[in-house]
């Protein structure tokens, strides 16, 4: 989306909460603290109520297995990396060609799980619809 169409729709999203804020249901006008104050109620709570109302408890759980899968995943790739990058200071610079082509193939391998996990992720959102 270009910069401009994105500022376009920001001010679209925020002069149609401010109407809709100022001039409620009940007719009456409100006063700019008490828009103000509403529209921190509705954002702070904006992620709790869309989570609560778009997914089932079963994809909660799935999300949050698959959350934990990833992160496990990367701590894994960090700690092999760093075991890895021990021991090719300890070779030094001769070993720098085949040093990195290891890296790169680790990063792959972890990079393709993670990517499923991204997969699994969107799917378990997407069934939560």
């Amino acid at each position: 989306m270009k910069l401009g169409k994105f500022i376009a729709l920001a001010a679209g999203y925020a002069a149609g909460l401010v109407i809709a804020l100022r001039f409620g249901k009940d007719g009456k006008t409100k006063n700019m603290d008490s828009i103000k104050k509403d529209i921190e109620d509705i954002h702070k709570n904006l992620w709790t109520e869309a989570e609560a109302t778009l997914f089932s408890e079963e994809n909660k759980q799935r999300v949050a297995e698959l959350r934990e899968m990833a992160q496990e995943e990367i701590a894994a790739f960090k700690k092999e990396g760093q075991a890895k990058l021990r021991n090719w200071k300890k070779l030094g610079n001769e070993k720098r060609k085949e040093a990195m082509a290891e890296l790169e193939a680790l990063y792959a391998r972890r990079s393709e799980l993670i990517e499923e996990a991204k997969k699994s992720a969107v799917e378990a959102i997407d069934t939560g619809k």
